[in-house]
């Protein structure tokens, strides 16, 4: 016995059991390396990158954004610190003040030199800690920026457009 044969066809419409246009045949084909969407090997993380000795890979863009963090919370450690150290060497002005008075019989008086200090540190001294921070984020953005460039030049070495 022979099998039937397969029911005409009409004009322009797929042969019985053909895929449709752009199907896979068999499911999801993985990517060449380097290409977008292409799974990325770990190959060891963070411990692996951090003591890979031929520098192939890069730990600079992960850890940018916590890097910035840090220095932004210096920067305002800093500005504290500022006003803290005021605080103090105008309590130190004032104990040399009436020492002095008590000593001298004098009454020299707290003086204002301690006050300007206080307000100096706290509306002037966020200006270095500013510029701290300034300053990191372009250096910051200049590293990023290598990486990115040797990233993608060796992506495109890869792929021999280069």
């Amino acid at each position: 016995m022979t099998a039937p044969p397969p029911p005409p066809q009409q004009f322009g419409s797929q042969p019985a059991g053909a895929q449709q246009f752009g199907a896979q045949p068999f499911g999801a084909q993985p990517g060449v390396p380097g290409e977008p969407g292409a799974p990325r090997s770990s190959r060891g993380g963070f411990f692996g990158a951090l003591f890979d000795l031929r520098f192939e890979r890069f730990i600079t863009l992960r850890f940018a954004a916590v890097i910035y963090v840090i220095c932004i919370v210096v920067a305002i450690l800093s500005w504290l610190g500022t006003i803290l150290s005021a605080i103090l060497a105008a309590t130190a002005q004032s104990a040399l003040m009436s020492y002095a008075s008590y000593y001298s019989g004098i009454d020299a008086g707290m003086g204002a030199g301690g006050v300007i200090m206080i307000l100096a540190a706290i509306l002037l001294g966020w200006i270095p800690s500013l510029l701290m921070v300034m300053c990191s984020r372009i250096v910051l953005e200049f590293i990023v920026a290598s990486v990115r460039t040797a990233t993608n030049t060796q992506t495109l070495v890869d792929r021999g457009v280069l």
